[in-house]
């Protein structure tokens, strides 16, 4: 949904499915799609008691909607699936099931079901037509399967549907930097926010290619603009930006990214390597004490 530990190669497949050290950009694809999850319960679900008090869903399969959502939304994962499940036996042609099971997935990215996810993805596309959030959503799913061509068809076809869709254009330039190609990544950002100027993820992702390029005041920009969007959304782009101050040996404010970062989401900082980080930027301070801390919190994670 970003850049990583500095590097663009480093996911890899185990059977099939993606894990251990995305790329950045991959944590900001991930973020993107966890951050919309519940989109598409929450488009298909908003007409439900309309369409309940028309007489046009029985009370039984509405109460059971509204159930799902709201398990969806505490994150009482495999009680939503269950819900979902039945929803899809009771009515099959109605695409509510289908959607609650897809954002589901999307809120668990380590166990989540994404090949089931891309098929159910496939189902709402069949029931309710194109749809350029579904179809991305899709193409993530074929993503965290390794199937990058079906992702990229997706992402294209989404942009037929909605051109200048901003989350296209995003996944695209996720894409193309993951293959290396930072100009077309370059150009997807960029159009991106072009396309919806308070679109955070584009700018995190704009942000990271820059300090990879060492255009260091350009990253610090976009970096500053998507937190600026979404303060407590964005782990990976604290990380990024406390990277970008340490290179340029704002110590201080690196220390307080990564501390931004440790606090909304300890583990992934812990085996990110973010503890690590601010114990160097601790170093360079000469908090030596603080340092000692950070590094021995980082050896529990190794």
């Amino acid at each position: 949904m970003n850049a990583e530990l500095l590097t663009l190669g480093g996911s890899v497949m185990i059977s099939g499915r993606r894990t251990e050290s995305p790329s950045p950009t991959a944590f900001l694809l991930s973020a993107q799609t966890v951050d919309d999850a519940g989109d598409h319960t929450q488009e298909a679900g908003d007409a439900a008691p309309a369409a309940r008090s028309k007489g046009e869903i029985e009370p039984g399969l509405a109460a059971k909607i509204e159930r799902g959502r709201e398990l969806l939304f505490a994150a009482r994962i495999d009680e939503a699936i269950e819900v979902a499940a039945e929803l899809i036996d009771a009515a099959p042609e109605d695409s509510i099931g289908y959607r609650i099971r897809v954002d589901a997935a999307f809120c668990d990215l380590v166990w989540g079901d994404f090949d089931r996810a891309a098929a159910d993805c496939t189902a709402v596309l069949r029931i309710d037509g194109p749809d350029a959030a579904v179809l991305c959503s899709r193409g993530h799913a074929y993503w965290l399967v390794g199937d990058n061509e079906s992702a990229r068809r997706d992402f294209e076809e989404a942009l037929l549907v909605k051109p200048g869709y901003a989350k296209a254009l995003n996944n695209l330039g996720f894409l193309a930097k993951e293959n290396g190609d930072f100009r077309e990544a370059m150009d997807y950002f960029s159009r991106a926010i072009e396309s919806n100027s308070e679109y955070s993820f584009a700018y995190a992702n704009r942000g990271h290619l820059h300090y990879l390029e060492g255009r260091l005041e350009a990253a610090l920009a976009d970096q500053n603009e998507a937190l600026r969007l979404a303060p407590r959304r964005l782990f990976q782009t604290y990380v990024d930006r406390g990277d970008t101050h340490a290179a340029l040996e704002e110590w201080q404010a690196a220390i307080f990214d990564y501390g931004n970062a440790i606090q909304l989401d300890y583990y992934s900082s812990a085996y990110g390597g973010v503890f690590e980080k601010r114990g160097k930027a601790y170093e360079m301070t000469g908090a030596l004490e603080r340092a000692a801390v950070d590094f021995a919190r980082a050896k529990e994670f190794e």
